[in-house]
């Protein structure tokens, strides 16, 4: 996640939040906590200003045991600077 948020910062941008993504066989309340609150600890150590629960799914055919989670960033980037980057690229 640290990484991640580190290319917003390289580009001259903010990330903003991390929509969230999570399966596992059958939820499990307390190792659902536990992967949110890491989740949550990482996205305060990136910077980012939210953390917003994206999709919770029970999938015991294709997880087989094991936690799946994943995610993405969604940062801001006001007009101008996408204006730059766009001349820079062409």
């Amino acid at each position: 996640m640290i990484t991640a948020s580190t290319t917003f910062l390289t580009l001259g941008r903010g990330a903003a939040f991390f929509l969230d993504y999570l399966a596992m066989g059958t939820m499990d309340p307390n190792i659902v906590e536990q992967v949110v609150e890491g989740m949550a600890r990482a996205c305060h150590s990136a910077g980012l200003l939210a953390l917003i629960g994206g999709e919770t799914a029970e999938c015991p055919d294709s997880t087989r045991g094991r936690v799946r989670s994943g995610g993405l960033y969604r940062g801001r980037v006001g007009a101008r600077e996408f204006e730059e980057d766009q001349r820079g690229q062409a």
